[in-house]
């Protein structure tokens, strides 16, 4: 199988992740990117526009087919303050099948916190969580999670 090397870099916040991404991943990937820049979701930055920096995590990394799985995704900008009211879209995948595409406003506290039951029906494996975070007056943030299903 092979396998891509997805590096994201902000030069605004200086900071780097890495994600290993299957062929399947990559492709689902690249049409989300396409559908939010054709519908116009996608926001380009601008030198005077406010970066924002987002971070996905779980409750835990692993979980048994029908737990319930707690995301949380979190808004701030560059100097650390919480975004209240940020929208924050969330989805899920697994190769090439998309789960959960779930959205929410983020609170005072410029977290947005989902609750999801997996199914029972559920393929074991890896999966990766994706968060695409807006508000007016911010650079879209993104980020990469993932988890593993048993």
């Amino acid at each position: 199988m092979t396998e891509f090397y997805l590096i994201s870099y902000s030069l605004a916040l200086n900071t780097k992740s890495h994600i290993f991404i299957d062929m399947h991943t990559a492709k689902l990937l690249v049409v989300i990117l396409t559908l939010l820049v054709l519908s116009g979701m996608f926001v380009f930055a601008s030198a005077q526009s406010n970066y924002m920096k987002v971070k996905i995590s779980t409750d835990k990394p692993v979980y048994v087919k029908g737990d319930k799985i707690r995301i949380y995704v979190y808004a701030k900008d560059v100097k650390g303050d919480a975004i209240n009211g940020a929208l924050v879209q969330l989805a899920f995948t697994q190769g090439a099948k998309s789960y959960a595409m779930q959205r929410i406003f983020t609170d005072d506290k410029g977290v947005a916190a989902f609750q999801i039951i997996l199914s029972k029906k559920m393929s074991s494996g890896e999966y990766f969580i994706f968060a695409i975070v807006s508000k007016t007056g911010f650079n879209q943030g993104s980020d990469v999670g993932k988890f593993t299903v048993f």
